[in-house]
């Protein structure tokens, strides 16, 4: 994660479209880690494993993040693997974890 603060222009990348959530008091929202794209910087959060080993080995990277109280959240609809695979790329199926191979870059997940 990366902390930005201060005045100014902020410049970041997403894939899909950037929905905005509101997290009301006493609200708990539960993201997929690939997902989260921005919170409010006074946002109590904290990222967790989901699932147990099964759904880590078959299901990728098994965290989430836990966001409470007031925040507010954009997150995207996609993240760069299902994009990839949504524009139909070929890639080689080799892959370690979140990460596999597109024309010949190693991408990480």
């Amino acid at each position: 994660m990366l902390k930005a603060t201060g005045e100014g222009k902020v410049f970041c990348n997403a894939y899909g479209g950037i929905i905005k959530k509101e997290v009301l008091p006493g609200e708990l929202f539960v993201l997929d880690n690939y997902h989260l794209v921005t919170l409010s910087i006074d946002s109590d959060y904290q990222i967790t494993k989901f699932g147990g080993l099964k759904n880590t080995i078959l299901g990728g990277e098994g965290l989430v993040t836990k966001i409470s109280d007031p925040a507010n959240v954009y997150f995207q609809t996609k993240n760069l693997k299902e994009l990839v695979d949504l524009l139909g790329v070929k890639h080689n199926q080799e892959t370690q974890g979140n990460n596999f191979n597109i024309g010949g870059f190693k991408v990480g997940m």
